[in-house]
């Protein structure tokens, strides 16, 4: 009860907490500290997560104007005809008004995704003190080497009473942070948050979270969605018959190429902690290959290439290095190199599908002069519009 009423009390939050890694496979209080922390109002949440995606927003702001450009100069192009006018950005596709509309959407669904990854054992997922707080869980999770690894939320209600908190997770095998050295075990998973983290497109997934995310949305559920704001039949038209990673239809595939995209609109900083990210977690990786299990190594390389590649395709620089030092250590046996054969042939399998994820039809009646890349990027502009409309245009109109 001391405890409960402790987080009641709590002061407002100027910034958000960090997301933690856990790297014991016994104590999570730190990510019961943190979720309780994140989850004590959503509004407020919604609002400190807004500003933390600041620099995320205006490369998303770059990209989307980049490719109204474009559509603009093929347009003109082909049949001279200026369809959008004056090559000014449009007010939606301004960082400001993208971040004001990530706060309008948490207020109507009452639900805010956090993006910042935590990283955790596997054994967070049935711990008891995950257990002792009301919660759902939404996961994905596959296995490399017969060791478990997955993505997805925890949510929790928020604690002023109305609506929810869902926060981001990678989960990593128990067997492997067990055998993993105390002492460098945090450090490697700090390292490998902030790759993931970049990887990371939820803060996407929540502009849509009242219609393509609805089980995560605490409204969707005794709302009728008003068919005149356009998102019912652009839902039904595009995305209803396939669903997850490895659907080239999926508007989970869609969103690992807009991702990827804006990543590379982000500014060279941001880049270049990325980069920084990799090289230490891979220079601790070397240390531990003297003492740990070649397996165990190997799967650990192995996550930082596969969140690698959900933002930068395989021949991109980061990836390449990536690669030329998980085989650099490579010591395995045989059945180790298949194994690891076989997961890039996953990879590369997934690539190819987010490659060609972009290729729906636009809303508008002739596409025949867009590309894939247009078509895909046009499909949420149009849904950003909608949105604003439902649920900025009160706010402009004072």
């Amino acid at each position: 009860m001391a405890q409960d009423t402790a987080v009641k009390d709590a002061p407002v939050m100027a910034t958000l907490p960090s997301a933690p890694v856990a790297a014991g496979t016994a104590d999570f209080t730190g990510v019961l500290d943190y979720i309780k922390a994140v989850s004590l109002d959503h509004a407020q949440t919604a609002s400190l997560e807004a500003a933390r995606l600041a620099p995320y927003l205006t490369a998303l702001s770059r990209q989307l104007f980049t490719d109204l450009l474009e559509k603009e100069a093929t347009k003109t192009a082909n049949d001279g005809v200026r369809v959008f006018g004056p090559p000014t950005m449009p007010e939606i596709m301004k960082p400001r008004k993208l971040s004001r509309l990530f706060t309008a959407v948490a207020k109507d669904s009452q639900n805010v995704i956090l993006s910042e990854m935590i990283v955790a054992s596997e054994g967070l997922l049935n711990n008891p003190v995950l257990a002792a707080i009301p919660h759902k869980k939404f996961f994905s999770a596959d296995t490399y080497q017969y060791r478990q690894y997955g993505l997805g939320f925890i949510q929790v209600p928020a604690q002023e009473g109305r609506g929810s908190v869902s926060v981001s997770v990678l989960t990593l095998s128990s067997g492997v942070m067990l055998r993993t050295p105390a002492a460098a075990a945090t450090p490697l998973l700090t390292a490998l948050q902030k790759i993931v983290t970049a990887g990371n497109h939820d803060m996407q997934h929540h502009y849509t979270n009242k219609l393509l995310n609805a089980n995560i949305s605490t409204t969707t559920k005794n709302e009728v969605l008003n068919p005149a704001d356009g998102l019912t039949a652009w839902h039904k038209r595009y995305f209803t018959k396939a669903y997850g990673d490895k659907s080239a239809d999926s508007y989970e595939s869609w969103l690992m190429l807009n991702h990827s995209r804006t990543f590379m609109q982000m500014d060279p900083d941001h880049h270049t902690d990325v980069k920084a990210a990799v090289a230490e977690y891979f220079d601790m990786l070397d240390g531990l290959s003297k003492t740990m299990s070649p397996h165990d190594i190997d799967y650990l390389a192995m996550m930082a290439c596969f969140a690698l590649q959900r933002y930068v395709t395989l021949d991109h620089p980061l990836m390449l290095y990536a690669v030329a030092r998980t085989e650099k250590m490579d010591s395995q046996p045989h059945k180790v190199k298949m194994a690891r054969d076989a997961f890039k042939d996953k990879m590369q399998q997934d690539e190819k599908l987010a490659e060609i994820a972009a290729s729906y039809p636009d809303l508008l009646d002739d596409t025949s002069y867009l590309s894939d890349y247009q078509r895909g990027r046009l499909l949420q502009i149009a849904l950003l519009e909608s949105w604003s409309v439902k649920l900025l245009a009160p706010v402009n109109s004072k």
